[in-house]
């Protein structure tokens, strides 16, 4: 990442603890209207037209469903912040992190904003790898996701990609932070004897992924909501108005 917007340590410590607690105000906010939003979608079915797609088609709408979602996921988390500001899929600090007795919730804050900033750019590197599988995905209960919630072809996908993002973005993040050896994740990690970079990769791959399935889950209902906003003609025929 060129710029990663943060400021001297101190002053990125104290910036991230003043705006935690006003962003995760607004982020709770958000991602209640956000569950709102999507509904049944969580909890319940969408009932979609799958009937007018004809059925050697129907693994297509999935796939391009997908395909459209994280695109539209990646665009929004690879951007300035993108992981920040989300309504969903801000990461988390990992635990490894959090049960640290020596760390100050103010250091916790600013740790967690600098890991938010760090997965942006792992994603930007996986993101091809993330997306491959989309196109060869062999799905066998089409109508049961077509027809089923807002977020299940998502979570058919993340069944079938298992560890997959993880194990994709651990060594890449170990690279990261090699690379920004003065970034506070480092010097953090390097004041904890427990603690190696290999380790916080891992910690921090796992928050990513999270966060991730997430923002795709939101585009999908989003997609299967408002298609047209799409231009796809079979997401459009699936979901789309009578």
């Amino acid at each position: 990442m060129r710029s990663w917007g943060m400021q001297s340590k101190s002053a990125a410590a104290c910036g991230a603890a003043k705006g935690l607690n006003r962003r995760d105000v607004l982020a709770g906010g958000a991602a209640l209207v956000a569950l709102s939003v999507l509904g049944g979608g969580l909890l319940g079915s969408q009932g979609a037209r799958a009937a007018v797609v004809a059925a050697d088609q129907r693994a297509d709408v999935v796939r391009h469903l997908l395909a459209a979602a994280a695109k539209e996921a990646i665009e929004i988390l690879t951007k300035s912040e993108g992981f920040w500001n989300s309504s969903v899929a801000r990461v988390g600090l990992p635990d490894l992190f959090k049960s640290q007795p020596s760390l100050s919730e103010t250091q916790k804050s600013a740790l967690m904003y600098e890991q938010n900033r760090l997965a942006e750019e792992a994603v930007r590197e996986v993101a091809p790898r993330a997306r491959a599988p989309i196109a060869k995905l062999e799905v066998p209960d089409t109508d049961e996701i077509l027809n089923g919630s807002f977020t299940a072809a998502t979570s058919y996908l993340r069944a079938q990609v298992g560890m997959g993002l993880i194990e994709a973005m651990t060594p890449i993040l170990v690279e990261i932070l090699k690379k920004h050896d003065d970034s506070y994740t480092v010097k953090v990690v390097k004041s904890l004897p427990e603690v190696t970079l290999a380790q916080a990769a891992a910690a921090m791959a796992v928050e990513a992924d999270n966060a991730i399935w997430y923002e795709v889950g939101v585009q999908e209902a989003s997609l299967r909501r408002d298609p047209e906003a799409s231009g796809d003609p079979l997401l459009i025929a699936a979901f789309g108005d009578a």
